[in-house]
């Protein structure tokens, strides 16, 4: 268990309060949730029937990656959703919510489109599905662009963490899940400093 403390009082005050606090290991207690990607070995359709107007839709594959290739993909992914929500979205009007990108747990990357639609607009969809996620979707993008959705997002996650109260969050979670209370402030680091050629390596490396 991890507590997080927001407090103008001294770091060794706070030690002391909650020092006293002592208590014996719950019995079976949980360990630590750790999220996971499932690799697939061939392709699998799952379709349910709903009862209403609307059609929902995930698509994607699984591909198991060098943890170093990380700050790349996420990189990649921050393109790769522009790019296609735009055209789906906005230049089709297929979709109003939806998502796009890649799914980074650990040492594997899900790379996914998923939205609701109408149900005529299915059997049009899916078969552009595997286009978007081919090395020609990266053929116009500069530097530039590059930079300016790593600062967008930076920027989110940024805003995110205005508050001492989040600021305290963020920390607790980087150290409960990645064992490292630097482990965000490091990744966003070396997102910062990713390049283009980078990006066109990891996904030239892991798209289909």
């Amino acid at each position: 268990m991890i507590v997080s403390t927001v407090s103008p009082a001294s770091p060794d005050s706070i030690f002391n309060l909650l020092g006293k606090f002592h208590s014996s290991p719950v019995k079976d207690e949980p360990q630590v949730y750790q999220k996971t990607l499932k690799l697939h070995e061939k392709e699998n359709t799952t379709e349910k029937k709903g009862d209403g107007k609307r059609s929902y839709l995930y698509w994607g594959f699984t591909k198991q990656i060098d943890p170093n290739d990380k700050p790349a993909l996420k990189a990649l992914s921050l393109i790769l959703s522009e790019k296609i929500v735009f055209d789906i979205r906005e230049k089709q009007g297929m979709a109003y919510r939806m998502s796009a990108g890649i799914n980074l747990i650990e040492d594997k990357a899900a790379f996914y489109i998923r939205m609701g639609t109408r149900p005529q607009n299915v059997d049009i969809l899916l078969p552009q599905y595997p286009d978007f996620f081919k090395m020609k979707i990266l053929e116009s993008v500069t530097e530039a662009d590059l930079e300016k959705s790593v600062n967008m997002y930076l920027g989110r996650m940024m805003f995110r963490r205005l508050s001492s109260i989040n600021q305290a969050y963020y920390l607790a979670h980087s150290l409960y899940f990645h064992g490292d209370i630097a482990y965000e402030k490091e990744f966003f680091e070396k997102l910062k400093n990713v390049k283009l050629d980078e990006v066109k390596k990891a996904a030239k490396k892991y798209m289909k």
